[in-house]
């Protein structure tokens, strides 16, 4: 091996190791690696010779570089990988306003993020999770969309997944994925009954608005407001927000196990048990519906 090689090398395995990916020297290396591994093959074909010393940069970067080899990284092409890594980079360094992006170390394809509820909706005040999953055809195709919280709203189905034109009929290759997270946004704005997943929702909407209104704020209460959106529950090193939707939110509390608490804190906890009673009630009370 050469002296250039080695000491490339050597940089990769110095690479500090930092959770806050894109923004970090060993996701740009891991990913910078990938593609001089595809540049090596694609030179040394055309000029009819052997490719094998190219799979150094491969092996470099699947020993060195936090990649879930299950993932779909390997099945898009250098171009589209660069293309998508600068974008999740811009939408990190600068999201949308009530979006904040959480790209998935192991899976660049795989990108949470969390949504606001927009002003004037029945999903104001709450924080909402999403998933968009970029497929072997991307931007062929249109990623798929999913909200992780749940919701009551038309066009999110009961398992999560997002109806909207952008995702289907109306996608190009050309859109970005800042473009989808800003229709997602804007759809709970103005919901499409003509295109529901949630009937249920869609029926409501048209017939009903006080009661549909009723219902999604009830939703946002329960599932997107509180302890349970909070950034605290992002699974260590991955980045994804975990789901955090359990029945006892908000009941843990801290314990009293060092024997008498001052008055803050007790008061603090002892709000914190109201706002988790009020909670379940809300569930007991959706549930009835």
């Amino acid at each position: 091996m050469s002296e250039a090689m080695q000491e490339k090398l050597k940089n990769y395995r110095t690479a500090p190791f930092d959770a806050r990916f894109p923004n970090t020297n060993q996701t740009k290396h891991c990913y910078e690696n990938y593609l001089d591994y595809h540049r090596c093959n694609k030179a040394m074909s055309a000029k009819g010779q052997e490719v094998t010393p190219c799979q150094w940069y491969r092996r470099v970067y699947k020993s060195l570089c936090p990649v879930s080899w299950n993932s779909n990284v390997e099945n898009l092409p250098p171009h589209v990988i660069r293309l998508v890594y600068k974008e999740v980079s811009a939408l990190t360094a600068d999201p949308p306003e009530g979006i904040k992006i959480f790209p998935n170390e192991e899976d660049i394809t795989d990108l949470h993020a969390t949504l606001e509820g927009p002003e004037g909706t029945p999903f104001a005040g709450g924080v909402f999770k999403m998933r968009l999953v970029l497929g072997k055809d991307f931007p062929a195709t249109p990623p798929k969309g999913y909200f992780l919280t749940k919701i009551f709203h038309p066009n999110v189905g009961h398992n999560g997944e997002i109806c909207v034109n952008v995702l289907k009929k109306d996608w190009k290759a050309e859109l970005g994925i800042r473009h989808i997270l800003l229709t997602i946004k804007c759809l709970l704005i103005h919901p499409n009954p003509e295109s529901a997943l949630n009937e249920e929702a869609g029926r409501l909407l048209l017939e009903d608005y006080s009661e549909y209104a009723s219902r999604a704020r009830l939703m946002t209460e329960i599932h997107a407001m509180g302890s349970s959106t909070g950034l605290s529950h992002l699974r260590v090193g991955t980045g994804v927000p975990g789901d955090g939707d359990s029945e006892d939110v908000g009941l843990g509390g801290a314990t009293n196990e060092g024997g008498p608490q001052p008055k803050k804190h007790a008061g603090e906890n002892s709000k914190r048990l109201n706002n988790g009673k009020k909670k379940i009630e809300k569930k007991r009370a959706l549930r009835r519906l």
